[in-house]
């Protein structure tokens, strides 16, 4: 044990260790490790924590590479931001069912942690929590949590296999990115969204089990997977189509798809032409981004809404690509596309922000005033392009 003097304690809360490396108990007495108390210990090897702590701060252990061993005692509820983050030579932590949060990035590149178990309590698995703990072979979810965060478990290469609880609703962005080693995963029924890239670049992952309680998917969240590459051409789950992964050039969606999501046709250069099915409600953002070979898209009266950027990068009248990122009030905007009075508008849009250009002709040849077609969500079908063809 070393010295009280080692220690700089205020309060009862221990502000700074300044004392030699190797194996260290704190007092009895503490009630709170501050931030960066122990930073950049490299020499620590283990750290034993008095039950009278309840909370151990932002960075407290960041970059103790050499720390192998802590306990961490019951009364402890919190474990702040970055707490252990860079701690690679940690191998195990048991989390005590005291705790009841897990700030963002609390063991985030703790490459030497081989296995974790989450406390009962917990109810969110937040941000980064353990990103790049490459070393993580298994973690056991706790069926109080009810949202995985983003980056959670991103890059964690060595995980094999998790088991998500029946009560998680949301699984965020980058999640579980480059779980190489991931071979299945089943999606319990009550979730509803997984975010961006929330399993790309899992290669090893041939076994997916979607729910039908899934409603929106993000940009990418199976992409470079086998699983996706196994589902053909047009990859659809639920009616939603997640990516087009064919090569022809005229494209017709098939019948059972209701959604296209976002991003599904985005950077497909050699597409020229696409016929949406009858049964489509919407049409994700940015969902035909960077088609610069795309001359012509049948929409049909069924469609509800286009969200932003649906029409993303088409040619403007100076023949080069124009992005819109803004899109009024949902409805999507064409940029750069002639008004009434012959003039270019930007972002389609002309007298006020309510979205597409005023008097623009619609499919049954009448005008219709902003450019809107039967009610203020839906854009015309077919607008004149500067070269004379229809877009």
């Amino acid at each position: 044990m070393k010295s009280k003097q080692n220690f700089v304690i205020e309060n009862g809360v221990l502000t700074k260790y300044t004392g030699p490396s190797g194996d260290v108990a704190i007092p009895e007495g503490v009630k709170a490790i501050r931030w960066s108390a122990f930073k950049g210990c490299t020499g620590l090897t283990s750290v034993t924590i008095p039950e009278s702590v309840t909370e151990i701060g932002n960075k407290a252990f960041e970059g103790c590479t050499g720390l192998t061993s802590v306990t961490i005692p019951e009364g402890v509820k919190e474990i702040r931001w970055n707490a252990f983050s860079g701690c690679t030579g940690l191998t195990s932590v048991t989390i005590p069912e005291s705790v009841t949060e897990i700030w963002g990035g609390a063991f985030e590149g703790c490459t030497g942690l081989t296995s974790v178990t989450i406390p009962a309590g917990i109810k969110e698995i937040e941000n980064q929590a353990f990103y790049g703990c490459t070393g993580l072979t298994s973690v056991t979810i706790p069926e109080s949590v009810t949202e995985i965060g983003g980056y959670a478990f991103y890059g964690c290469t060595g995980l094999t296999s998790v088991t998500i609880p029946a009560g998680v609703t949301a699984i965020g962005e980058y999640a579980f990115y480059g779980c190489t080693g991931l071979t299945s995963v089943t999606i319990p029924a009550g979730v509803k969204k997984i975010g961006w890239h929330a399993f790309s670049n899992c290669t090893g992952l041939t076994s997916v089990t979607i729910p039908e309680s899934i409603t929106s998917f993000g940009n990418g969240s199976f992409s470079e997977t086998p699983w996706l590459k196994s589902l053909g051409d047009f990859a659809a789950v639920n009616g939603i189509l997640l990516t087009y992964q064919g090569v022809d050039r005229d494209v017709t969606i098939p019948e059972s798809v209701t959604k296209i999501g976002v991003s599904a046709f985005e950077d497909c250069t050699g597409l020229t032409s696409v016929t949406i099915p009858a049964g489509v409600k919407k049409i994700g953002k940015q969902a035909f981004r960077g088609c610069r070979g795309l001359t012509s898209v049948t929409i049909p009266a069924g469609v509800k809404e286009i969200g932003g950027g649906g029409l993303l990068w088409l040619h403007g009248p100076d023949q080069r690509d124009h992005p819109c990122g803004r899109h009024g009030n949902r409805g999507v905007c064409l940029l750069w596309l002639h008004g009434p009075d012959q003039r270019h508008h930007p972002e389609g849009r002309q007298g006020n922000r309510g979205g597409c250009l005023q008097r623009l002709q619609g499919p049954d040849q009448r005008d219709y005033p902003g450019g809107r077609h039967e009610n203020r969500r839906k854009c015309l079908r077919r607008l004149h392009g500067p070269d004379q063809r229809d877009h």
